[in-house]
């Protein structure tokens, strides 16, 4: 997946534009009275100024993704699977992840080659299936109410 330059560029305009308050109650720099002003003003500088969207881009784009309608909605989701030759032998197990809230799939980029690399010790390898949950990602954000992943930790 990639996202155009100008949707980054877009960000990177509404993060400088943005009204962040420039007064915070004297010697209080924790989150007691509210999100800290230094650690904000922190985030936005990262994200402007530090942050290389490209080479994030580049690293979730080495796993296999796809999209699907489930119940209405698009939703984004990688689809690993093992190396048939070097999992020749093995049991090759399903493994749905799901990140929490809030969260992305992005979280388990070390761990999904982890799962799904066989090795000679191990006599299982996993074949993961990591949805982004609606609204996150490239999957799309519901349009009405009710939508859960509690069904999910049911599958069998």
């Amino acid at each position: 997946m990639a996202v155009p330059d100008e949707q980054i560029a877009d960000l990177k305009r509404r993060l400088t534009s943005a009204r962040i308050g420039h007064s915070q109650l004297e010697d209080v720099e924790d989150f007691s009275y509210g999100f800290s002003l230094p650690t904000l003003l922190s985030f936005r500088d990262h994200w402007l100024k530090h942050y290389d969207w490209r080479k994030w881009e580049a690293v979730i784009n080495t796993f296999p993704q796809y999209r699907t309608g489930i119940e209405g909605l698009q939703v984004h989701f990688l689809h690993v699977k093992p190396d048939a030759a070097k999992a020749k032998g093995k049991r090759v197990v399903p493994l749905l992840l799901i990140h929490g809230w809030p969260g992305n799939v992005f979280e388990f980029h070390k761990l999904i080659p982890l799962l799904t690399e066989a090795e000679a010790k191990h006599g299982v390898v996993f074949e993961v299936v990591a949805p982004s949950i609606p609204g996150y990602g490239w999957s799309e954000q519901p349009h009405k109410q009710g939508g859960s992943v509690e069904p999910l930790t049911y599958i069998k």
